[in-house]
């Protein structure tokens, strides 16, 4: 899956996800679905985001939370994502991990492991079930 996005638009595609935004910048983010967000129905497992055809960010999960239902059941419920920014010469910028909800993908947290974030990139994430 592909989104486009720009400066200055604002867009909610609920099952795609991934809202982004570079200023003054257009970005296309690919979401890729191998791996291990496979085996859930509309769970992105991986994301590249390009600016110019230059890569400026990508995204991977990393885990899978549920926690138990009211109906005894096991629910996903939290995605662990590391996502990494570059540079326009392709130096990592910044680390860091993206907690989101499930179903909607939005960000309930995150936390930086190394370098400064400039940009919101991977603000949502697919994770419609």
């Amino acid at each position: 899956m592909r989104q486009n996005l720009r400066s200055g638009v604002c867009c909610l595609l609920l099952l795609a996800g991934g809202i982004g935004v570079v200023r003054g910048a257009e970005i296309e983010i690919t979401y890729g679905y191998q791996g291990k967000g496979n085996a859930f129905l509309h769970l992105a497992g991986t994301a590249e985001a390009k600016s110019a055809g230059s890569l400026v960010g990508k995204a991977t999960l990393l885990d899978i939370q549920s926690k138990q239902g009211s109906d005894g059941k096991e629910h996903v419920s939290l995605l662990e994502v590391e996502e990494t920014h570059f540079s326009g010469s392709g130096a990592v910028t910044y680390k860091g991990k993206i907690f989101y909800s499930v179903p909607l993908g939005n960000k309930v947290r995150e936390e930086k492991i190394e370098g400064t974030k400039s940009t919101e990139i991977f603000g949502s994430w697919p994770a419609g079930m």
